[in-house]
């Protein structure tokens, strides 16, 4: 797609009501002409000036392989929908020069001597602020480093990269941040690794961050045969690199990259870190301004019929460089939002660049759906961390936050047990389905709970084919699915780039009917509800010393309504209808103790020798802000608030094409806080957002819809940057000329 075209599409996204832009300066500087040391010397240099603002942004054109035209697209966006002014620098001694005022000084190091002098400088970057700088560079251009003084200089300083490991984890490490490194990946001694060249184009982040640079082997033994190809063991070094990430804690994020990857990702597995692929201007988008971060759920379009339903998924989800490619170009093609398409997306990402996931949700389209690859909020094989329960917090934290509720989870079928899902999804409730690289013996399967784990088919995992592909996957499709009972589900996984439209659509239609293909959302509700599933609807949460209503799904085509089950929970029983149609709920009342254990707590439902299990959340307090008994002091903002028989009624008159109300509200958000908000009726669309006057975009709570029911919003999700109490607006806005909405509850809930 042209730039222009990006153009149009930037416009519509952003909201009418106002954009984020921030009318800043900044710098452009083309990394074209630059060899691997004058490469690092600007990746870091962006780092030290990007530490506290956006001001030094790269053009990676000619590294950055999976799409060249990337950063050009991004500007053109920063430009028109974020208020950026970018001024060209020529070359690398104008950015030095520029930029000269943030540097303390120059780190000279010399890699033919010893790979390690490298990493130990680019280190000193930062740590200290010193631009790292090859001596040959230095030699050949030293009027570029005029008026720097050298306060580091490492050439000679080892006569080993073992030596210098021990002088770095002694000296430089503990003054760097805590859990976080890069490997630069590059080479290292005996192994030029050439390959992909662009593994060092998120040194500026780590940079900027004051993490910890390195460059050693993974591979530890002689057992080093990966992907067919025989690899020169380094047992020292992988040694050196396990002892460095255990010694910056759990769940260290290393990021950049290391050959082979099996052998990179094991070692830091083991090690209880996890990868974070590189991508460039990292540290540009840190510091970003942004609206909502939270990626938006599709509108449900399916519903469940015996066929068998196919959901198409992306790789290199894990990566950054996906993201700031714009998917490998696939996310500007014209065929965008055409066919259903399941992103693979790490939430971590959105947490850290907030800006980058605005963008996705802004112009997300109703066919696009996300889940986490791969594992969840970094890279790793949870069945190989010592502590795997602390990775499942962190994912489900992540996942929670930026809306992703399904996990793409690698793990060795033959060597871990079918108790690591459980135990991911006791960790991380948000995460409410499963996928995984083949299995051997099953495709679908579910927990206890009625959660889904759908395992990718055989040969439909990093699928390839002769000829025409589509004709291929449509053959594998059906030789997959043909011994399974219908409905079944099938998840084939690969494709990145603006052909995976053509992929999906022709597919399809060489499969004809009793095949669909949805997003992942629909095709996680539909296998819940296949898994004969006992949900709770509503509420999602209860308060301790309440009387609630729980209402339950059960999807039993098998049995003959009516018929009845009996719920046990918090030590208490009730019968309650069930239905063969699995969008009617049956209900039945439990009152909470005031004693309850906070957190999710079970609710097991029993029909014969059939026993399934849910959960609600019991928090520690429910404050209503609204309902029949509690009136609110909604200020009109356009929209016209009343009470009609019982309910908040928010009418936009006809003389506008939306309009809003506020509550004023405060919230003590060290408590883990929740809004739930209850519509009951519309005949239009709605939306609901909070601002404090601060945010130039209302942060979103729930994105424009036309639907009912309950709607839950964690709101360290929506503003992760607040803490302590905080005193702002809710702002419920009627979307359609004359249109209404009709509100029954809204409340507070904390967690704690």
């Amino acid at each position: 797609m042209p730039i222009a075209a990006l153009a149009l599409m930037c416009a519509a996204a952003v909201p009418a009501a106002g954009s984020a832009a921030t009318h800043a300066e900044a710098y452009w500087l083309d990394m074209k002409g630059l060899d691997y040391e004058g490469q690092i010397t600007a990746l870091c240099l962006q780092g030290i000036a990007n530490r506290n603002a956006p001001k030094l942004f790269l053009d990676t054109r000619d590294v950055n392989w999976p799409w060249p035209p990337s950063d050009e697209n991004w500007r053109e966006y920063l430009e028109k929908s974020k208020g950026y002014h970018f001024t060209v620098l020529p070359d690398l001694a104008a950015a030095i020069a520029k930029f000269k005022g943030d540097l303390f000084g120059l780190a000279i190091y010399d890699a033919t001597e010893c790979d390690a002098e490298r990493s130990i400088a680019c280190t000193c970057a930062s740590i200290h602020s010193c631009l790292p700088v090859s001596a040959q560079m230095l030699a050949a251009q030293p009027k570029t480093f005029e008026g720097l003084a050298i306060k580091h200089d490492w050439r000679g300083k080892f006569k080993d990269v073992g030596e210098a490991c021990v002088y770095a984890s002694t000296n430089i490490m503990p003054k760097c941040t805590k859990g976080l490194c890069y490997s630069l990946g590059h080479s290292f001694p005996g192994t030029a690794l050439g390959g992909d060249g662009a593994v060092h184009l998120s040194l500026d982040y780590v940079v900027a961050e004051r993490g910890y640079v390195f460059n050693l082997s993974p591979i530890e033994s002689k057992t080093n045969r990966w992907y067919g190809k025989d690899w020169a063991d380094h047992p020292d070094q992988a040694t050196a690199f396990t002892d460095l990430v255990v010694g910056l804690g759990p769940l260290t994020q290393v990021w950049g990259w290391a050959e082979p990857e099996g052998a990179f990702s094991t070692l830091v597995s083991k090690a209880g870190g996890f990868v974070m692929c590189p991508g460039p201007n990292l540290s540009f988008w840190r510091k970003v301004p942004a609206g909502s971060p939270r990626l938006p759920t599709p509108p449900r379009q399916a519903h469940l019929e015996d066929k068998c339903y196919v959901v198409f998924q992306t790789n290199e989800g894990d990566t950054p460089k996906e993201l700031l490619t714009f998917f490998s170009s696939g996310w500007l093609d014209k065929n965008h939002g055409s066919q259903p398409v399941a992103w693979g997306i790490n939430p971590l990402i959105g947490s850290l660049f907030p800006a980058l996931f605005e963008y996705v949700a802004k112009t997300a389209t109703p066919n696009d759906s996300f889940f986490c690859g791969v594992s969840g909020a970094g890279y790793c094989f949870p069945d190989l961390m010592p502590r795997a329960d602390l990775y499942y917090k962190w994912s489900e934290k992540h996942c929670r936050a930026m809306n992703v509720p399904t996990a793409d989870v690698w793990s060795d079928w033959l060597r871990a047990p079918w108790k690591i899902f459980e135990a991911y999804h006791a960790g991380a409730r948000y995460v409410t389905g499963f996928t995984s690289p083949p299995s051997p013996n099953a495709v679908d399967r579910w927990l206890p709970d009625g959660t889904p784990v759908i395992s990718a088919g055989r040969g439909l995992h990093y699928y390839s084919f002769e000829g025409d592909w589509t004709v291929g996957l449509a053959k594998q499709i059906r030789l997959v699915s043909a011994d399974m009972p219908k409905p079944c589900f099938i998840c084939v996984y690969g494709g990145v780039g603006p052909q995976i439209y053509g992929i999906v659509h022709d597919t399809l239609a060489r499969l004809g009917e009793g095949y669909e293909a949805l997003t992942m959302d629909d095709f996680m509700a539909l296998a819940r509800e296949t898994g004969r599933l006992v949900e709770s609807v509503d509420p999602q949460f209860v308060a301790r010393g309440e009387k609630a209503t729980v209402g339950l799904k059960w999807y039993a085509p098998q049995l003959d309504p009516p018929s009845t089950a009996e719920v046990s929970a918090f030590g208490q029983k009730a019968k309650v209808r069930l239905s063969d149609d699995p969008a009617q709920a049956a209900t039945g009342f439990v009152a909470v103790p005031n004693d309850a254990t906070l957190g999710p707590q079970p609710i097991v439902a029993t029909h014969g020798a059939d026993r399934r299990s849910a959960s609600v959340t019991v928090v520690a307090e429910a404050k209503v802000l609204f309902d029949s008994t509690v009136p609110a002091a909604w200020e009109d903002k356009l929209a016209k608030f009343s009470i009609d028989h019982g309910r908040g009624r928010v009418f936009c008159p006809p003389e506008h094409a939306y309009g809003s109300v506020e509550l004023l509200v405060t919230v003590d958000f060290d408590r883990d806080p929740v809004i739930q908000i209850s519509v009951s009726k519309t005949d239009g669309a709605w939306a609901f957002k909070l601002n404090d006057g601060t945010f130039p975009d209302d942060p979103m709570l729930v994105w424009d819809t036309g639907a009912t029911g309950t709607f839950t919003t964690h709101l360290a999700g929506v503003v992760p940057q607040w803490h302590g109490t905080k005193t702002f607006h809710l702002i419920l806005f009627s979307v359609g000329a004359g249109k209404s909405l009709w509100v029954d509850r809204v409340r507070l809930l904390y967690q704690r």
